[in-house]
């Protein structure tokens, strides 16, 4: 039994130390340039496709809550469905009000738009997560809007699987 678990102890402690060698970083010598790599920029067009938007916080409407769901173009625009549902106002759906990446820095930050009616809307500022075009966080912190402050969460809506 003895023989058993030390020859396991053994087979163990070498597999660990076989696969350090790999996760080891390369020790560059005199004179010589490493590599670093970087991962790609996001882009616009990396967000093409369908989402679901939950935002709260406070509106002209006193306490608010929207969810609104988009298809983005490759330009980065759509046209959004948006509930929403708040203390001051009644319950709302408004079925087409433009939204549009206003603009997406290759770190992720960036900033979008969302309108809410006529001279009705929010300017938001965003961040992709690195190495991820399936999310986003949204808030709205534009000094020219005071009383208007949202924060929320983009989603990447899954396809539709049709089943036959």
């Amino acid at each position: 039994m003895k023989t058993r678990r030390g020859l396991l102890q053994v087979m163990v402690l070498g597999a660990i130390g076989a696969s350090s060698a790999f996760l080891i970083p390369r020790i560059s010598k005199a004179g010589e340039e490493l590599t670093i790599r970087r991962p790609p920029g996001v882009t616009v067009s990396d967000l093409a496709g369908s989402w679901a938007i939950s935002l709260g916080g406070n509106t002209g409407c006193g306490l608010s809550t929207l969810y609104a769901t988009v298809d983005l173009d490759a330009t980065g625009k759509g046209m959004a469905q948006v509930r929403g549902s708040s203390t001051g106002c009644p319950p709302n759906l408004d079925p087409a009000e433009p939204f549009q990446i206003l603009s997406l820095n290759p770190d992720g930050s960036g900033t979008a738009g969302l309108a809410c009616g006529a001279n009705c809307g929010w300017t938001f500022t965003i961040q992709v997560p690195q190495g991820a075009t399936n999310l986003f966080t949204l808030v709205d912190v534009a000094p020219e809007n005071p009383n208007n402050v949202l924060v929320g969460t983009a989603a990447r809506k899954w396809p539709v699987v049709k089943h036959n």
